[in-house]
C-alpha cells in the first residue's frame, strides 16, 4: 500500500511540474511575441539621438496593431 501512495504522489508531482513548465513556456512565447510586435514600432537610434525632446518621435500606429496609451 505504501508503494502505491508513493507512486501516486510521484505521478502527481510529475504532472504538476509538467503543467508549470507548459505554463512558463507559453507565457514566455506570448511575451516574446508582444515584444517583437512593439519592437517594430520603436524609433531608430539616430532619430532618438537627434530629435528634440518636444517633438513627436514616431508615426501613428495602424488601427489593427497594439496601441500604446
Amino acid at each position: 500500500m505504501n508503494s502505491v501512495v508513493f507512486s501516486f504522489i510521484r505521478l502527481a508531482d510529475y504532472m504538476i511540474l509538467h503543467l508549470l513548465y507548459v505554463l512558463s513556456r507559453n507565457s514566455l512565447e506570448d511575451l516574446v511575441l508582444a515584444l517583437r510586435t512593439h519592437y517594430y514600432f520603436l524609433p531608430s537610434d539616430t532619430l532618438l539621438h537627434t530629435a528634440e525632446t518636444y517633438k513627436k518621435l514616431e508615426d501613428s500606429r495602424p488601427a489593427d496593431t497594439p496601441q500604446v496609451r
